[in-house]
């Protein structure tokens, strides 16, 4: 088998977890987002046909799903494959009891590759990645106190004083703020304050 892949020019594709992404995480869900650089030494391209997916915490499984058809990887070449996953928390906690908002878990991402390569047939790609992504829980916001600075029949100034707790594992920061002001049940005004403080 070796002289004949020798002579035909034909090797076993290798792959590897690059980088993991996290561009969207709420009070909802988390999205992943797992790239995997592959590389086809073949002379043809070679078809990605399946992509099989599991995140699991602690050896529990929180996710797990399969990508068909996933493209190709061109001859002699290197591609970066996405993978998009997305953590949706109540589904955890409506399964793992133990596992609190606020906190921080491990998690191991395991993914196979499965390739259609000549002379070799199907292949299976095995991966893995760890790592820990933390499970956010809201904030206490409180209004201590108002200050009104001006008070007339044309403006009136005043100055909210917020206490806020931050009650997860990890530092939260504040990006922005909004409010509304309402008088008599009508609201008269509303805002959005961009806010740079961090470490709460």
């Amino acid at each position: 088998m070796k002289k004949i892949e020798e002579t035909i020019g034909f090797g076993k594709p290798t792959a590897d977890v690059s980088a993991i992404h996290i561009p969207k995480i709420n009070l909802k869900q988390a999205d992943l987002i797992v790239d995997v650089l592959v590389t086809n030494p073949n002379p043809i391209p070679i078809p990605l046909i399946d992509i099989n997916y599991l995140i699991e915490s602690d050896g529990r499984k929180l996710i797990s799903g399969l990508i068909p058809d996933a493209g190709t990887i061109h001859a002699h070449g290197s591609e970066t494959v996405q993978i998009p996953l997305c953590l949706i928390y109540d589904d955890i906690k409506n399964t793992y009891d133990d596992i609190q908002p606020g906190s921080i878990i491990p998690y191991k991402v395991k993914v196979d590759l499965i390739v259609d390569v000549p002379v070799f047939g199907r292949l299976t790609l095995p991966l893995e990645k760890t790592g820990e992504i933390p499970i956010p829980y809201k904030p206490d916001v409180d209004i201590e106190k108002i200050k009104f600075q001006k008070f007339s029949f044309e403006e009136t100034v005043a100055v909210l004083h917020l206490k806020l707790e931050n009650k997860n594992d990890f530092d939260l920061g504040l990006n922005a703020l909004d409010y509304e002001v309402w008088l008599s049940d009508v609201s008269i005004g509303c805002l959005r304050i961009a806010v740079r403080l961090c470490g709460i």
